[in-house]
C-alpha cells in the first residue's frame, strides 16, 4: 500500500517539474516577438477564432524562434514570450513577455 502512495506522489511531483512552454530568440524583445507573432498568427488563422497551432509554430521557428520550457515555478533565464499553444487560442490573444 505504501509503495503505491510513493509511486503516485513521485508521478505527481514529476508532472509539476515541467512548466509551460515559451519562445525565445537571441536579442529579441517584446516588439520583435509581437511583430513575428502577429504575422505568424495571421498566416495560421483559418477563420475567426480558428487557427492551426502547427502552422503558427512552424512560422515562428522559420523566423529563428526556439521553444524552451520552464521548470516548475522557475522561469527561463533568457528573454521569453508566450504565444499560442493550441488551435483554440486564435482569438486575438496579444503576445506577452513574462519576464
Amino acid at each position: 500500500m505504501k509503495l503505491g502512495a510513493v509511486i503516485v506522489a513521485s508521478l505527481v511531483l514529476a508532472g509539476c517539474a515541467n512548466g509551460p512552454m515559451y519562445w525565445t530568440k537571441p536579442g529579441a524583445n517584446l516588439d520583435v516577438f509581437a511583430a513575428d507573432h502577429t504575422e505568424c498568427a495571421r498566416g495560421a488563422t483559418i477563420g475567426y477564432g480558428v487557427g492551426s497551432e502547427t502552422a503558427y509554430k512552424r512560422c515562428l521557428v522559420a523566423k529563428g524562434w526556439t521553444r524552451i520550457q520552464g521548470r516548475g515555478t522557475g522561469m527561463p533565464d533568457v528573454p521569453y514570450f508566450r504565444g499560442y499553444e493550441g488551435d483554440d487560442e486564435f482569438t486575438g490573444m496579444p503576445p506577452q513577455q513574462l519576464q
